[in-house]
């Protein structure tokens, strides 16, 4: 009985690795807007084209088989008028996709999302 519940422990644990080969959601940091440019991120649709130039420690994630997007970013505050502005009088759509976005003017930061 015991060897089989080791037979067992070593498929699951071998299938377990396996299968965490295939993940289809990824993370990707940048430091700032000049380094999303030349990752063409805002290109593929994983990150909003409403950044400000002042942007850094922007992070996305993404599903391929889901096309959920989920991120974050920093700002400086002389463009907190503007990227607001650009949030609500705007609809954001990035390649088709449309994104929702949370402010939180404390720490400067913007939390953006899409979901089909």
């Amino acid at each position: 009985m015991k060897k089989i519940f080791i037979f067992v422990s070593i498929i699951a644990l071998f299938l377990i690795f396996i299968s965490s080969l295939f993940v289809d959601t990824k993370t990707n940091k940048f430091s700032n807007k000049l380094d999303i440019f030349k990752n063409n991120a805002i290109q593929r649709g994983w990150i909003p084209n409403l950044l400000p130039d002042s942007a850094y420690k922007i992070v996305e994630t993404h599903n391929i088989d889901t096309n959920k997007i989920k991120g974050s970013f920093h700002y400086l505050e002389k463009d907190e008028q503007t990227l607001l502005d650009n949030i609500k009088n705007k609809e954001r759509k990035t390649f088709g996709y449309k994104f929702k976005f949370k402010v939180n003017k404390e720490k400067n930061k913007v939390y953006f999302s899409y979901e089909p």
